[in-house]
């Protein structure tokens, strides 16, 4: 992932990384060492949204993840069980009021406060 200027990598147990396009590493952030019951790993990519950098760290930490693209300093985790065999990438909705980050999750699609991470809503899925 990229933003023009720097390039974001997410290797799961290994961490996420920021480097600059000339290949100079900025940071790096850890976000967990857990495994789910399957051990199959990470799959999901990050994303950007304005400063934030958004992963599903699922398989590492049961959690949605958002980091300061500038620092990698957490901005907010949104931590539940049920998103351990969460293996897709968020996608972004733009409300009228606010920014959802949304996922699936296995039975559920949840919209997440992408300023906050706190749940605004989700639906059951068949």
């Amino acid at each position: 992932m990229s933003d023009g200027k720097n390039i974001y990598a997410f290797f799961s147990k290994s961490g996420i990384f920021c480097y600059t396009l000339s290949g100079e590493q900025l940071w790096h952030t850890l976000i967990g060492d857990e495994s789910s019951n399957r051990q199959w790993g990470s799959a999901a990519s990050p994303i950007l949204l304005g400063d934030q950098l958004i992963v599903n760290a699922s398989d590492e930490a049961r959690s949605v993840i958002s980091l300061d693209k500038k620092t990698g300093n957490q901005l907010w985790k949104a931590e539940a069980d049920l998103t351990e065999l969460s293996y897709g990438t968020p996608g972004i909705v733009h409300g009228t009021d606010r920014r959802e980050v949304v996922l699936a999750i296995p039975g559920e699609v949840w919209g997440l406060n992408a300023e906050t991470g706190k749940l605004a809503w989700y639906a059951k899925t068949n």
